[in-house]
């Protein structure tokens, strides 16, 4: 008969490296060699894996856009899973890269609007160059607003019971927060579609005439601000959820920070708004002067 190999005994994990938190309860687990936390019996599998899931820092082998999407997928259907990505180092370069897509997705919808409602306007037999000084400020005033909205946000991630590093690496995940918003060019068909039948076809009997049921018009009017809204909606859980996950503050604090979210952010929005506005009087008074 062969000999019986001896019984292997199990490996034991490595130590987890400084700055390692537990996704689930906060416990610091640096040094830890255990299988699961100590404190909540939370799995640690799953973190100590050095290698970013995030599918956006794997841009290179799976393309830009298919990456961009499956982030937000991830994002939006699956928030812990992101959270996770505090365990593991988190490129604050890449966080930024996604946020300007993001911001360039959403700027998009807002300028086919803008330059939609000017065309259409003038087509209609509207004349004039104020549409184009309208449109220039609503441009200028919303791409100023979601250029700054998520670093005011992640501002409210910062907390002094983190080490250095995982703060850095907190506030690089809240930048994903807002991957929601890359659906806002969806709101470019319908108010460009909208805008038109406006202009060209005002009543019902020449809407009928053109093909486009008057009903179109009731469908766009309330999908509009739905999806708008909806995205704004979706984003805020996910700021409360990264909030929970990432910070495990209480619910207290959670309320406290996303008011003073989106309190600081309408506040932003006001003071923007009187830079364009500011700019259109001073030209409108010199005008009037020049005549």
């Amino acid at each position: 008969m062969g000999s019986v190999p001896p019984p292997t005994e199990p490996q034991t994990p490595a130590p987890l490296p400084d700055g390692t938190l537990c996704p689930d309860c906060g416990y610091d687990l640096r040094g830890s060699t255990s299988e699961r936390c100590p404190e909540c019996g939370f799995e640690l599998a799953a973190i100590r894996s050095r290698e970013s899931l995030l599918p956006w820092s794997h841009r290179a082998e799976l393309g830009w856009f298919r990456a961009y999407w499956r982030t937000v997928w991830m994002v939006v259907r699956r928030p812990s899973q992101v959270c996770l990505e505090v365990a593991r180092p988190v490129s604050y370069a890449d966080s930024q890269r996604f946020r300007w897509v993001t911001f360039a997705h959403m700027w998009a919808a807002f300028v086919v609007i803008a330059v939609t409602f000017v065309v259409c306007s003038i087509a209609a037999g509207d004349t004039g160059d104020a549409y184009w000084w309208y449109a220039g400020g609503f441009v200028l005033w919303s791409g100023l607003w979601m250029a700054l909205l998520p670093g005011l946000a992640s501002y409210f991630f910062q907390s002094k019971r983190l080490a250095p590093a995982v703060e850095d690496r907190v506030l690089a995940l809240s930048y994903y927060a807002w991957g929601p918003w890359a659906v806002l060019p969806a709101l470019a068909t319908p108010v460009a579609t909208w805008l038109a039948n406006v202009a060209f076809a005002p009543d019902e009997v020449q809407l009928l005439a053109a093909g486009m049921p008057s009903m179109l018009l009731d469908f766009v009017t309330v999908l509009t601000p739905c999806l708008l809204l909806g995205s704004l909606f979706v984003a805020d859980r996910l700021l409360a959820s990264f909030l929970r996950r990432l910070l495990h503050a209480s619910w207290v604090m959670r309320v406290v920070r996303r008011i003073l979210v989106w309190v600081t952010s309408i506040t932003l929005g006001a003071v923007l708004l009187f830079i364009p506005l500011s700019v259109f009087y001073v030209l409108l008074i010199v005008y009037s002067l020049l005549q």
